[in-house]
């Protein structure tokens, strides 16, 4: 039995389609919520950058002023070294201290203390002690 080439052909342009969707497993990716609590005393917004030791940033949103506002990190990475960064709406550049992140962690910052946590995930998200 012989499979027609339109079949192959159909077969090798639909396979990568449905591999690249997106969709179904989030196997191997990291998830880590970050609270920022933007309790500076200049108020105004802050933009929230997350960066790796590699130097490779992303963007994870804004922080109103005297807000506390939760991100969900995903990574790749099981584990790694990063930096947060807060931009604030003068141009002042607040970076936290280094930290690690792994499966089941989860990050709180304080903005105007500059004080960073590496906590159990359920304590950021609510759904632990």
């Amino acid at each position: 039995m012989t499979i027609p080439r339109w079949i192959l052909a159909l077969a090798l342009l639909v396979l990568p389609a449905c591999a690249s969707t997106g969709e179904g497993s989030d196997e191997g990716t990291l998830h880590v919520p970050i609270q920022v609590e933007n309790d500076l005393t200049a108020r105004g917004d802050v933009t929230i950058r997350i960066v790796a030791s590699n130097g490779a940033s992303a963007f994870l949103g804004g922080a109103a002023p005297g807000s506390a506002r939760i991100f969900d990190y995903r990574e790749g990475m099981f584990s790694g070294n990063y930096r947060l960064t807060a931009r604030t709406g003068d141009g002042r550049v607040i970076r936290s201290r280094p930290f690690t992140l792994f499966p089941g962690a989860g990050v709180i910052w304080q903005l105007q203390r500059n004080v960073l946590q590496v906590v159990d995930a359920e304590v950021v998200t609510g759904l632990g002690p």
